[in-house]
């Protein structure tokens, strides 16, 4: 059995809100889990949806460059 991926309708996927909002879920979930200070947006990219999470206070930065807070809580997002 031969498996033939469209390329275009695999294109379509990844940059669907649908997408978009399972990653801004994980990654809300990632800033939830870091604390105050920590927040999270997503947005579609040329080719594919993606979150991120940053810091919104300068107490937030100190800490995750200290901890690596946000890297540690990476897993609060599965």
């Amino acid at each position: 059995m031969e498996l033939k991926l469209n390329r275009k309708g695999v294109g379509e996927i990844l940059r669907s809100p649908e997408l978009r909002k399972v990653a801004l879920d994980r990654a809300q979930k990632i800033a939830n889990a870091s604390g105050e200070g920590y927040a999270a947006t997503s947005r579609i990219g040329s080719k594919r949806a993606r979150a991120s999470v940053f810091t919104e206070s300068r107490e937030a930065r100190l800490d995750n460059a200290k901890r690596q807070t946000i890297l540690r809580n990476v897993g609060a997002g599965r």
